[in-house]
């Protein structure tokens, strides 16, 4: 506990002349960070998003939860190898898994996750900084430039970089809790930070920093306290080091390479400042020019920020107080970002989140001076350019979240970008150009990206993607081999995607034996892998044995949770396989078997619906274009197997004289297509129609 608790002073009195000033002011801070981050809510989801969320099968299924702890942030199931991945944040990684079940893949849950984890950041921070700070108008202030601060949009907006949000939520739980005596309570949460972001494992020094600067406990105390938080962390990184699946430090660490990074970053420091005071309104990641030597120039500049800070330190640490802790805060925090261990992104702003918080503590203490002079008309000067200053942080943030809200918009912004990872800009561009089917589009940005980076397996993942579609399967083959080959050797893990596709383009240049061989592959190695099945049936019944094909199907059905969607599109895999081989008694017996276990209102419950003569076709193609309009294609092939499994010969026929020439182009070189459409021009012949 403090020794007295400060004084509150409510000298610039703005607001804080009513009743409940710190409510008014929590629902002021509250306010506008709802607003700010109102314009980015539902933006699509962005780079490792995809991975972290949408691609992972570990929080979509609350049963896998003890496999979130079991594994990296960076999760690619089926891996059969991981390269070292120093990110273990089973917490943040949970947090996903609970919003998937409310939200599934709709990413305005996500967002209003991150928005609150945020806002409850800067309520936090606003009440620490009234305990310190002998103003209450410069703590308010001070959490308000903080929660404004467009340097936070990667972080809050970015939903991927959650776990600075849960990292600095513990740092500020663990010191209320010491703060108030509650030791337990402390670490507790140190522990919980720690599994949500590595770098809280620092929080021992903010606490001790805090206790030197406030607090001032007795010399024997403080060691005892001290020592239950170094436990704490000692014990973490045993974990991590001999139980944990992901590997403490990276494999290899050359000592003098270290120093030399380190040595280079005071440039990358400078560029930090200059994001913090005057950032920019679209800014991404950076890579860091490091020295090739000691006598580099960054070397030097490197010196001479370390003495400047080095300085500031001391003279703070003087004096103790406010500016003693902020700065502490702040130098301590930023000490992971340094390249000591070299990671990727070298240069990113969301790693300023939590030393932020120390920079807040300065900023409080910076208004609370001004309001502390005696000449009130320099005060209210100085109060009204900070207050515009305020204005152009939150428009800078205003900005920044829309972008986020385009993702057209962002990817282009990001291509023009000075940034080293501009690539993705133009990668991203192609294939929201591939996904609209605007194909024409596709080529430039791709051909662009790869002149960048040649090296990206998913640009060139893209590229197989777009001759594919072009009818050159050996050209695609060639780039979705390029692309699994590069996947595994910067990351030493297989992507199912890239096989998956290399499978596929096999299968349509008629190799049917190596497709099949590496579908098997990914099915030994990913069982639950469900596209794979899919996969595994065209092959084996191009190949001539629809039997295997079938009994892959129901090997993948068997591991599938009974009536979730992996399960109703294998048992609708079995419909079009019996379809097309002619076992309609099987058809009826796998339509019964998705009609009972599909929602009502769903696509495949639907489709079934329709298969099985319960829907008419009108109304099918009704459902279809209030609900599924993206699906219109895919409808005709049903609506013409409907047709031919109710033998209704007459609609049958004129069917095929309206859409039979528009399905042949359609189905193109799938010759599984194919076979539906003979299947059905076969009922007809049969029922004395017209073929």
């Amino acid at each position: 506990m403090f020794l007295k608790k400060p004084p509150l002073d409510n000298s610039g009195g703005f607001l804080f002349g009513i009743k409940h000033p710190d409510f008014f002011a929590g629902l002021a801070i509250a306010s506008v960070v709802l607003v700010l981050t109102s314009v980015s809510f539902g933006h699509n989801f962005l780079f490792d998003e995809e991975n972290i969320i949408i691609r992972n099968p570990l929080i979509k299924d609350l049963s896998r939860i003890p496999d979130i702890f079991r594994h990296g942030f960076f999760y690619y199931e089926g891996a059969e190898k991981m390269a070292w991945n120093q990110y273990f944040r089973p917490l943040t990684t949970l947090s996903f898994a609970l919003d998937f079940q409310l939200w599934r893949g709709n990413p305005l849950g996500y967002n209003l996750t991150n928005a609150a984890l945020h806002l409850a950041v800067c309520l936090l921070l606003f009440g620490l900084l009234r305990k310190i700070l002998s103003s209450r108008p410069a703590a308010f202030l001070a959490a308000l430039f903080f929660s404004v601060h467009p340097l936070h949009t990667e972080a809050v907006t970015y939903i991927a970089s959650r776990g600075d949000l849960w990292g600095a939520l513990g740092v500020l739980l663990s010191l209320f809790f010491y703060r108030r005596g509650v030791l337990p309570a402390a670490l507790v949460f140190y522990a919980l930070a720690m599994l949500a972001k590595e770098s809280t494992l620092l929080i021992p020094f903010y606490i001790l920093a805090f206790d030197l600067a406030f607090m001032k406990s007795a010399r024997g105390s403080l060691v005892r306290k001290m020592l239950c938080f170094a436990g704490v962390g000692a014990g973490f990184l045993i974990y991590r080091k001999f139980f944990s699946p992901v590997p403490l430090g990276p494999p290899v660490f050359d000592a003098g390479a270290a120093l030399l990074r380190f040595l280079s970053m005071g440039p990358a420091i400078l560029d930090y400042f200059q994001a913090i005071l005057m950032p920019e309104s679209f800014k991404f990641c950076l890579t860091v020019d490091f020295a090739k030597s000691f006598q580099d120039p960054r070397v030097w500049v490197t010196l001479y920020v370390l003495a400047v800070l080095g300085a500031g330190f001391l003279a703070a640490f003087l004096k103790r107080g406010a500016a003693f802790f902020g700065l502490s805060f702040f130098l301590v925090s930023l000490s992971p970002y340094l390249q000591i261990v070299h990671f990727y992104p070298e240069w990113a702003e969301h790693y300023l989140y939590i030393p932020s918080l120390g920079l807040a503590g300065l900023t409080g203490l910076f208004i609370q001076r001004i309001f502390s002079l005696r000449r009130t008309a320099l005060s209210i000067v100085l109060v009204v350019l900070c207050l515009c200053y305020g204005f152009f942080l939150a428009h800078r943030s205003w900005e920044r979240n829309a972008w986020y809200n385009d993702t057209g918009k962002f990817y282009e912004r990001l291509s023009r970008s000075d940034s080293p990872y501009a690539f993705y800009g133009f990668q991203n561009i192609a294939r929201l150009a591939i996904e609209e089917g605007r194909w024409e589009d596709a080529i430039v940005p791709l051909k662009a990206a790869l002149a960048i980076e040649p090296a990206s397996d998913a640009t060139h993942q893209n590229l197989g993607v777009y001759y594919l579609q072009k009818n050159d399967p050996e050209k695609a083959l060639e780039h979705f081999r390029k692309a699994y080959e590069l996947a595994y050797l910067n990351n030493e893990y297989i992507n199912n995607e890239y096989v998956l596709s290399a499978a596929n383009a096999l299968v349509q240049l008629q190799r049917y034996p190596e497709a099949i061989e590496f579908l098997e592959k990914v099915q030994k190695r990913t069982p639950r892998a469900y596209a794979v099945y899919i996969s595994l049936i065209a092959a084996y019944e191009l190949s001539g044995h629809p039997e295997d094909a079938l009994r892959w199907a129901e090997t993948g059905r068997s591991l599938a949770e009974p009536g979730s969607n992996d399960d109703v599109m294998l048992s609708m895999a079995i419909v079009r396989l019996s379809y097309r081989q002619g076992w309609d008694a099987r058809v009826k017996k796998e339509l019964s078997h998705v009609i009972e276990r599909s929602t009502p209102g769903s696509w495949y419950g639907s489709v079934a619906r329709l298969l099985a003569g319960e829907m008419s076709v009108g109304e099918f193609e009704g459902f279809v274009r209030l609900k599924y309009a993206a699906f219109e294609s895919a409808a005709r092939y049903y609506v013409l197997m409907a047709y031919a499994l109710n033998r209704q010969t007459d609609l049958l026929s004129k069917f095929l004289e309206q859409h039979g020439r528009t399905l042949e182009i359609s189905a193109g070189r799938y010759a599984l297509y194919q076979k539906e459409i003979e299947r059905a021009r076969r009922v007809l012949i049969s029922e004395g129609g017209h073929a």
